[in-house]
């Protein structure tokens, strides 16, 4: 096989996977990971269910790539959000909302939001530790970027700056919690943490 047609091949694998993983994000939203099936995904993907066991060996697979795939956008967006053109609080905010809001967005959108939170524990409880720990190091550039810059003191409040941007992203995922939660309002208690946190961390003048 060429190197083009090899190419070719692989492309129209990732293609095909990629449009498994969007189906099965849609029925695992409308009708929950317990009551969808590997034939639903087929179905609803419109290829065989053979096709399926192709790229992934089981249900908890498929859920597992879906929550990567999630991961790796809000990460990415994280790191946009973090080197914008723009003021260090809005920064901040922009980082938080973009590694949280798409969460909130699907736990409210969909009638199974519970049952594919407590799903992601169990099933992506690696995949979640390391993307936190991947967000509070990038928080952590941030926060040593505001120190360095004279904006931030940490210290001052006794955090080092490790713990300050564990603190920044443990009261946003705090923020997320809660029945009454909608991305807007999920949005602006983010918006007021961060002015809040920052505003403590500010130098004494």
């Amino acid at each position: 096989m060429s190197t083009t047609s090899a190419r070719s091949t692989t492309a129209r694998g990732d293609a095909a996977r990629e449009a498994i993983l969007d189906a099965a994000f849609l029925r695992f939203a409308g009708y929950g990971l317990r009551r969808t099936s590997m034939e639903d995904i087929a179905r609803e993907a419109r290829v065989s269910r053979a096709s399926i066991y192709f790229h992934f060996g089981s249900k908890d697979q498929v859920f597992r790539a879906i929550a990567e795939r999630l991961h790796e956008q809000n990460l990415e967006a994280m790191h946009a959000a973090a080197d914008a053109d723009a003021p260090l609080e809005d920064r901040i905010r922009g980082a938080l909302e973009a590694r949280l809001v798409r969460f909130v967005e699907i736990t409210h959108s969909s009638p199974h939001g519970d049952e594919l939170l407590d799903e992601h524990h169990r099933v992506c409880g690696d995949i979640a530790a390391a993307s936190h720990e991947a967000s509070v190091r990038l928080l952590r550039r941030l926060v040593r970027e505001g120190t360095a810059s004279g904006e931030l003191d940490p210290a001052a409040v006794g955090l080092s700056e490790a713990a300050a941007a564990a603190v920044l992203l443990d009261c946003a995922e705090a923020a997320k919690s809660g029945d009454a939660v909608t991305p807007r309002s999920f949005r602006r208690r983010l918006e007021q943490i961060v002015r809040t946190l920052v505003a403590g961390m500010r130098p004494a003048r």
